[in-house]
């Protein structure tokens, strides 16, 4: 029922969809942060719906046989079963929300990372290349816990 309406809206360039999320939510934070959401949505959406539906049938067939309901079925089995994929989606979705953060405040325009990358001054190539290395820096502080110690 939601699933193909995900789709669409995941297959929709974030740029495309840009201008009605400034629209509806204003100029200030709130658009930054539905831009941020939508990036970082389907990412994890879909590999959580895969996992959550992997179960495998002599699981569910034990759970039944506890006359187990609905959501007890949930909790106790699915969840459990699909947190691994869950949190490994998490770790595309971490570089993926800073991405949504930057595009989101390059359409805006007035503030932030993607308005002093994207603003010509009169040092807009050292100031640019320190915005870039701001970037780099936040996207290897997030990823850096994915190598091993």
């Amino acid at each position: 029922m939601f699933y193909p309406y995900a789709v669409i809206l995941n297959s929709t360039p974030i740029v495309a969809i840009a201008a009605p999320i400034v629209i509806i939510f204003g100029s200030g934070m709130g658009s930054k942060v539905v831009t941020a959401i939508i990036c970082v949505f389907f990412p994890v959406l879909g590999p959580t719906f895969k996992a959550l539906a992997s179960v495998g049938a002599t699981e569910m067939k034990w759970m039944e046989s506890y006359h187990s309901s609905r959501w007890q079925k949930f909790w106790f089995l699915q969840f459990p079963f699909a947190l691994p994929q869950i949190f490994a989606s998490f770790k595309v979705a971490w570089t993926l929300a800073v991405i949504g953060a930057v595009v989101g405040e390059v359409l805006e325009l007035t503030e932030g990372w993607g308005f002093s990358s994207w603003m010509p001054s009169t040092s807009w190539i050292p100031q640019s290349l320190c915005e870039y290395y701001r970037l780099f820096s936040v996207g290897t502080f997030v990823c850096r816990g994915d190598r091993p110690h």
